[in-house]
């Protein structure tokens, strides 16, 4: 889901009621959605018809993964009584000579 090109939300998975959310204003800062209770163990999820290894932190079940959806549809902002972690994403630049 998106408001532009800019600023999405990204949903994945639902195997097993485990979903990944996680939500970018400018596509450098993206904010996880996370259960803080839960262990850093890896958990196995498909995601995009791929499957990858995801910590279980980031696994979320549908009724989570839905309250962040309708904040964001909503008012373009994180649901606050939810907890979030920020990863950037750092762009390489290569400098030929």
């Amino acid at each position: 889901m998106g408001a532009d090109d800019e600023c999405y939300m990204s949903i994945g998975g639902g195997e097993s009621d485990k979903y990944i959310v996680n939500i970018t204003f400018d596509k450098v800062s993206f904010h996880n959605l996370v259960v803080p209770s839960k262990t850093d163990a890896i958990e196995k999820l498909v995601v995009g018809e791929q499957e990858g290894n995801y910590s279980a932190r980031m696994c979320v079940n549908l009724e989570t993964a839905l309250l962040a959806a309708q904040t964001f549809t909503v008012s373009g902002q994180l649901q606050i009584s939810l907890s979030w972690e920020e990863e950037k994403e750092f762009a390489v630049s290569s400098n030929k000579i």
